[in-house]
């Protein structure tokens, strides 16, 4: 909705009046947090987005005695009630907010000393486009509406995207890490393989953040397009990003499966963002972008096409769908070891043992192509009654079980590697809900 200047200037009073008696009611210092976005229109979801990380922002750096957050259509407003914080203190805290990174530049932060005297910076606030003084470009009117809409619209996904990219990256680098996992990589042993070790797979890892990046963006920038032409975009994206892995690693695939699932994961969370929606829906969204275009794939191997992997040779000859059948799901698996996490830390367990019991949760379940591929059909009934045997076991007892498991699965050369990809992307569906949570 399109906001005039006498709505903005109705909004700016009503403002004024709501710090009046939020001073007077509490007589304590006062945080005032809006944006600053040029063109008509104020609210929308990705400046409400960019909102509520300087909400984000403002919690974690002082204590709040109160606060309140309003979305009118004139742009989101928070107020936040300080205690324990001299104004001074607090305005040099709001300061840093704002210069931390390009995108405080659009946050708006006042503090108000209880007098109702509003503090003033030491060093005026520069232009995110030019950066020349921001008072000075708007008084020259030096940049257009559209031009500043297209830049801030830019800056909240940039910084979107970098967060999500980070936040699988670290997925990955988390995941390969926890120990013991049965047959796999980690901090102990290479598991059942030879031509890997944990170097490998932090080499693959960094090689690939900068094409999670680049799946949130592109999801981000073509939101409004079917899913059937953003999957087009991605389906680029990560042949690029493979090829990258594979350089990285001297040709060993070390994440070729996750690639494609933390691709889709990466996408659907940026579309969540652009659109406003909860970020519950982005299981849902994964299961958009893959559907059709995993369909294919399946009607193109059905009608003779060669398979062009592990996973293809699986379906092509015993019908395993593997990580295409889970993302058509919505990746029912990750989302089942995800709330496990938040379980197994609510026990108060490590970060790593939560994730090594997470980890026998979902060998039980998963049809695992991996191991299918790798050790038959026979590896995978092994590995998950050998998993449900665990599961049987005390908690406390529960680790040091797996322990002694990887020595069974590594004379069997089993690598449960389509596990160690669900237990990424549990944790990334773990943090990005901690990472986004408001």
């Amino acid at each position: 909705m399109d906001v005039s200047l006498d709505e903005m200037l109705d909004a700016r009073e009503r403002r004024v009046r709501e710090q009046r008696r939020l001073l007077n009611e509490y007589k304590l210092p006062l945080i005032c947090l809006t944006l600053n976005i040029a063109g008509p229109k104020k609210d929308y979801p990705l400046a409400r987005s960019a909102f509520y990380e300087g909400v984000r922002r403002i919690r974690a750096a002082v204590p709040l005695r109160y606060e309140s957050i309003i979305t009118p259509h004139t742009g989101c407003e928070g107020f936040f009630i300080v205690h324990g914080h001299k104004p001074e203190v607090i305005k040099r805290l709001m300061v840093e907010i704002e210069e931390r990174d390009r995108l405080g530049r659009i946050f708006d932060i006042d503090v108000i000393d209880v007098n109702g005297s509003k503090l003033s910076r030491d060093e005026p606030r520069k232009c995110f486009i030019c950066d020349n003084a921001a008072a000075a470009c708007a008084r020259n009117r030096s940049h257009t509406a559209a031009e500043l809409e297209r830049v801030v619209n830019g800056l909240i996904r940039c910084f979107y995207s970098d967060r999500i990219a980070q936040i699988a990256y670290d997925a990955l680098i988390l995941e390969v890490e926890t120990t013991p996992k049965p047959g796999l990589v980690d901090s102990a042993n290479s598991g059942a393989h030879d031509d890997m070790d944990i170097d490998t797979f932090r080499r693959s890892a960094k090689a690939l953040k900068p094409y999670f990046k680049s799946y949130a963006m592109l999801a981000m920038e073509t939101s409004m397009l079917t899913a059937e032409r953003i999957m087009e975009g991605l389906k680029t994206t990560g042949r690029m990003a493979e090829n990258a892995m594979y350089a990285a690693t001297g040709g060993i695939n070390t994440h070729k499966g996750i690639n494609y699932s933390m691709g889709l994961l990466c996408a659907a969370i940026g579309i969540c963002i652009e659109a406003g929606i909860e970020l519950d829906n982005a299981v849902r969204l994964c299961s958009e972008l893959a559907s059709q275009s995993a369909l294919n794939d399946f009607t193109q191997i059905e009608k003779g096409a060669a398979p062009s992997s592990h996973g293809e040779v699986l379906y092509l000859s015993k019908g395993i769908k593997g990580v295409r059948g889970e993302a058509i799901g919505g990746f029912p698996c990750a989302v089942y070891a995800k709330n496990r996490i938040y379980e197994y830390l609510g026990m108060g367990l490590s970060q790593n043992d939560a994730c090594v019991l997470t980890l026998a949760e979902i060998m039980a379940i998963l049809e695992d192509s991996n191991v299918c591929y790798r050790s038959g059909t026979g590896g995978l009934r092994h590995m998950r009654e050998a998993a449900k045997r665990i599961l049987a076991l005390p908690v406390a007892v529960r680790v040091e079980a797996m322990r002694e498991l990887d020595g069974d699965f590594i004379g069997r050369r089993i690598s449960p590697g389509g596990c160690a990809d669900t237990l990424a992307m549990a944790i990334m569906m773990h943090r990005v809900e901690t990472a986004f949570s408001v």
